[in-house]
């Protein structure tokens, strides 16, 4: 791997854990274009590169492309495995817990969960508290989503790239025993 395929590699990293840490609609919407500027490179590198390098690219343009063309379908969305993934991780994360008999609990609670998003739990200590809770945010499914579909673009080009080293060898060997039999 060369120095600036490295480098590339990190500053796409970098925008991803930033998209994570600002939770907000412009560092979602660097990764996606981050996303769909990735799938329209390999397209390019079709057209113009042969041999190994062309079989990823097809193979990352063919797993991809369908992947971010179909996620962002609200149908598919509703049920898509990262959306269970990020609320299984990392939702619904407790916001603060609060004292039952805290004499401020409705003002604060609707401060820090305007969707009126809590309940009443018995914790740890056996004493109840009001549990603000925040669910996963719209813009972690998005970038999980797209980052998903970089992974499972990275998939496909490895399974074209080891079909075509199959596809090589097996001409390389067919074209051995042909020049042994003459």
């Amino acid at each position: 791997m060369k120095i600036w395929q490295l480098l590339v590699a990190v500053a796409l990293c970098s925008v991803a854990f930033a998209a994570f840490r600002a939770e907000n609609a412009f560092w979602t919407g660097m990764v996606r274009f981050e996303s769909w500027t990735i799938v329209l490179a390999a397209i390019l590198l079709i057209i113009h590169r042969r041999g190994v390098r062309c079989a990823f690219a097809i193979g990352f343009a063919l797993f991809a492309l369908p992947y971010l063309a179909l996620a962002y379908l609200p149908v598919v969305q509703a049920a898509h495995p990262a959306r269970a993934l990020l609320e299984d991780v990392w939702g619904p994360r407790i916001v603060t817990k609060l004292s039952a008999s805290n004499p401020n609990f409705m003002r604060r609670a609707q401060a820090l969960t305007p969707n009126g998003n809590w309940s009443i739990e018995t914790l740890e200590d056996n004493r109840r508290y009001y549990v603000l809770r925040a669910a996963p945010r719209h813009e972690w499914l998005a970038i999980g989503i797209d980052l998903g579909a970089l992974a499972f673009g990275a998939l496909g080009g490895a399974l074209s790239v080891l079909i075509e080293r199959q596809e090589c060898r097996a001409r390389t060997q067919s074209t051995r025993e042909a020049e042994e039999q003459t």
